[in-house]
């Protein structure tokens, strides 16, 4: 769960529509940065769109953080049943996809947070079997710059639904979220003059502009959330207030 603070409650977004809004921007990429015949750029799209379907049964009946007053979001999830999930979630996208069961399980190994943790050292040995698998029967080497700029596209559309998420929309640029303040890691390889991260901007409360700008031309995207107030969740309890809330969709620009 994706979980916004604001005065008069939570914003809280699932982390599968927030997928589904990363495989829109995957889906709008110009051809330079993803060819239409990339023998994967179907796949990516798929990973794309996927890499968090593994929340999806989680998300659907939140756990509560009492100490916080919200649910426990992605980044403070007890770590089992979160490693559990995982692992569920890239099983079930190497049945859509070899290739986007890869990308994603990359995706999933770069997280650092917890690599201390025993629980997810044995989660890494995991998916380091499975990377090596895959490459064998997709027949790619282990270092392959096609593969590596994939992941990178994966991390950006992930990166840039995290933006537009974690924000309060037409927040200004010193009152966003740290993580993306300073521009999206890993992405200065599509701004090769500049050697700069691409950076978002909220420019209206219903637009984000990205500099210099990964997409071909402007388009609309919808995302899907649910506000609970603060006073309904004391009432009712979180859990409870979650379930009778009414789900809300907004609709932006991305230029």
């Amino acid at each position: 769960m994706i979980v916004r603070e604001h005065d008069m409650g939570l914003v809280m977004i699932e982390q599968h529509e927030h997928g589904r809004l990363a495989g829109e921007f995957a889906k709008q990429l110009r051809s330079d940065v993803l060819h239409p015949d990339d023998p994967y750029a179907d796949d990516l799209i798929t990973a794309v769109y996927e890499h968090d379907r593994g929340w999806i049964a989680l998300d659907k009946k939140p756990l509560w953080n009492d100490a916080m007053g919200r649910p426990y979001t992605f980044d403070d999830y007890p770590l089992e049943p979160k490693l559990e999930a995982y692992k569920q979630g890239l099983d079930e996208v190497e049945e859509m996809s070899p290739y986007a069961g890869l990308i994603c399980s990359l995706h999933f190994l770069s997280f650092t947070q917890q690599a201390h943790e025993k629980l997810w050292q044995q989660f890494v040995s995991w998916e380091e079997k499975r990377q090596e698998r895959l490459r064998r029967k997709l027949a790619i080497e282990k270092n392959d710059p096609a593969v590596l700029r994939h992941f990178r596209l994966l991390q950006l559309c992930d990166d840039l639904s995290l933006y537009v998420s974690m924000n309060e929309p037409g927040t200004d640029k010193e009152a966003e979220h740290p993580w993306f303040r300073d521009g999206f890691a890993h992405t200065e390889f599509l701004n090769p003059k500049a050697a700069k991260p691409l950076t978002a901007y909220w420019t209206e409360k219903e637009r984000v502009e990205v500099k210099p700008s990964p997409f071909s031309e402007s388009f609309e995207v919808t995302i899907t959330y649910r506000k609970l107030a603060k006073e309904r969740i004391r009432q009712m309890g979180g859990e409870m207030a979650y379930r009778a809330s009414t789900p809300r969709t907004a609709s932006l620009w991305i230029k």
